[in-house]
């Protein structure tokens, strides 16, 4: 299933990483921004029904995000679409192409959090 005609929302990934430690010992932490396209929907709907998609019909606080192949983003980041902070729920899925093994998508769950 090819997707990418689907990933026209801009979205910023933001990472978070430990970096140096300070004075009491403590981990720092580096956010870092990442641009991307992307597709986000209620959970379970890819979008290709007849229904109208979008943030009008976002009335729920977590949904499905779907990015290109590839795309590098974990459990413990958080991602910007529309002016909206989510949160990622677990860890995203790389779906592979069940013949050639490539990468088809990413899929996570997003919480909003903002």
């Amino acid at each position: 299933m090819d997707i990418r005609r689907l990933l026209n929302v801009p979205c910023t990934i933001h990472t978070v990483t430990e970096s140096t430690v300070d004075a009491y010992g403590d981990p720092t932490l580096t956010t870092s921004n990442t641009s991307a396209l992307c597709w986000v929907d209620r959970r379970g709907n890819l979008g290709d029904g007849g229904e109208q998609a979008g943030e009008a019909n976002w009335q729920t606080d977590t949904l499905d995000l779907y990015l290109d192949a590839g795309t590098a983003i974990t459990g413990d980041d958080r991602v910007t679409v529309n002016g909206l902070l989510y949160e990622v729920i677990g860890p995203p899925h790389e779906h592979i192409h069940p013949r050639t093994a490539d990468g088809v998508y990413v899929s996570a769950v997003i919480r909003r959090v903002s």
